[in-house]
């Protein structure tokens, strides 16, 4: 059951245990009122907050954020865990998607810049290096 609606995409809940969560979706929140069920279909994140003083402006960061990007993080980490076969920290949605975003602004603003150690990224973590050009394949597809 939710319990306040951050946007019409994001809202805040308690789990069974009743710990707070955040539920992402396109359109989650959308004609909802407090105690309302919110359908599994519609939940495409779930984000477990450990730290309850730092929910307020984890779902800040997360209301400012496109939706449209969430969805690219989302898809880039999955890939990430397959290829890299690890498990990895629940913030790295918030920033990965923090990260394109800003990424995608300068280089609209014609900010680009070149990474120097471009190439030894390249050579020293091939799996790596490859997980992050197929994030810019997919940003590329999604985002032009």
């Amino acid at each position: 059951m939710w319990e306040v609606l951050v946007n019409n995409n994001i809202i805040s809940a308690r789990d069974e245990s009743g710990n707070e969560v955040v539920a992402m979706g396109r359109g989650i929140g959308f004609g909802k009122r407090p105690g309302s069920e919110i359908a599994d279909e519609k939940i495409e994140k779930v984000f477990r907050l450990e730290n309850v003083n730092d929910s307020d402006q984890f779902k800040k960061v997360l209301a400012s954020l496109p939706i449209e990007l969430f969805r690219l993080s989302i898809q880039i980490i999955s890939y990430a865990r397959e290829i890299l076969e690890i498990e990895l920290n629940q913030n790295i949605y918030l920033a990965l998607t923090d990260h394109i975003s800003f990424a995608i602004k300068r280089q609209k603003e014609g900010m680009l810049f070149r990474n120097a150690l471009h190439d030894e990224v390249k050579l020293f973590y091939p799996n790596e290096y490859m997980v992050g050009r197929h994030a810019l394949y997919l940003i590329e597809n999604e985002t032009g």
